[in-house]
């Protein structure tokens, strides 16, 4: 039976009801019946967490939907990989990859430099128009205007010529080369679109040395300046967004920035 006073259900023998303490005696003197406890309602299932998933090739977030990573273009075909469950997404979406992720960004954004007030074959005015110069002349598809923003040992370097090369030889071989433009290339054949957004230099910057490695002696002696060059880019695609940061090195030769590294 249920007690009549809080509906409890009462074990058969007992004189007392185990909840509110009601005599059973009285209960069935008064013969009275217990109200009906009204069922517990079902608990509502909670959906199961969504976890953000991530870039199978660069490791950048994909949000619910996105088709395409926008850092490196890469198809979110369902081999992306899953979130670690309990960390959320915070600003820093390129720092997922560690250092090999690191080595991605560079990659991209140290391939030129010089531009702005007089970028050209012979360098730039400023470090800020190195910066700047790196994204547009891949944008443009201007292989030449590219290569040009390189310092001369760097360009020896990459044509493989001598000494003896002018600037200009080296500039026109490796553009034939590559043309293309490597990974922005890529990136722009796969929708995303890239804005460069601003550029901040931090003039006399101590470079590691290993960098001036293709320098001579005479080509050292003529470094004025060194600089280490923040770009602000933001890209975009099928209505998805992130801006990021980018970094190139730059020295100053002859009154002139070029691009030191790429």
């Amino acid at each position: 039976m249920k007690c009549i006073h809080c509906g409890k259900e009462i074990a058969e023998g007992s004189k007392f009801c185990l909840n509110c303490g009601a005599k059973i005696a009285d209960m069935v003197t008064e013969n009275i019946t217990a109200p009906e406890v009204p069922a517990e309602p079902p608990k509502a299932e909670i959906p199961e967490e969504v976890k953000p998933t991530f870039c199978a090739k660069c490791g950048s977030p994909l949000a619910e939907g996105q088709k395409f990573c926008l850092k490196c273009g890469a198809a979110a075909d369902g081999k992306a990989k899953a979130a670690k469950s309990g960390k959320g997404i915070d600003k820093k979406w390129f720092i997922i990859g560690g250092c090999a992720l690191a080595a991605i960004i560079i990659a991209v954004v140290l391939i030129i430099v010089l531009a702005g007030g007089g970028v050209g074959s012979n360098g730039a005015s400023s470090p800020e128009a190195v910066g700047k110069a790196c994204f547009e002349t891949q944008l443009d598809g201007d292989a030449e205007g590219y290569y040009g923003l390189f310092c001369t040992p760097i360009l020896r370097d990459k044509s493989g010529m001598g000494e003896d090369a002018t600037r200009e030889d080296m500039i026109k071989d490796l553009a034939e080369k590559n043309s293309t433009m490597g990974e922005v290339a890529d990136m722009l054949a796969y929708g995303v679109s890239i804005d460069i957004k601003d550029a901040e230099a931090e003039t006399g910057y101590e470079i590691s040395s290993y960098k001036f490695y293709d320098f001579t002696e005479e080509e050292m002696a003529k470094v004025e300046d060194t600089a280490r060059v923040t770009v602000t880019i933001e890209y975009s695609m099928s209505g998805f967004s992130q801006t990021d940061t980018e970094t190139v090195y730059c020295v100053k030769i002859d009154g002139k920035w070029f691009l030191l590294d790429d």
